[in-house]
């Protein structure tokens, strides 16, 4: 009976520790969806919203590690890109 009671208190505690770690990160601001770098690059808002939307409907998460960039209008001189 005590091994049981142990067992419950130890359970209790684990869970109630674990709801409490995660709190913050609801507070967390987001970071700005469409930052233009340097070099003036910016996030494919676009094209990642569709992405975001298909995969939405299919009940799949999608977090953006290196996400889709739209090239500058204009020359690409300099870049090595020509």
């Amino acid at each position: 009976m005590k091994g049981l009671l142990c067992c419950c208190l130890i359970l209790i505690a684990a869970g109630l520790s674990a709801c409490a770690s995660q709190s913050d990160m609801r507070l967390a601001a987001a970071p700005p969806a469409n930052t233009a770098t340097s070099d003036g690059f910016r996030n494919d808002g676009a094209y990642m919203f569709q992405v975001e939307h298909i995969a939405r409907r299919r009940g799949v998460g999608v977090h953006w590690v290196n996400p889709p960039l739209k090239r500058p209008a204009g020359d690409i001189g300099g870049t090595g890109l020509e």
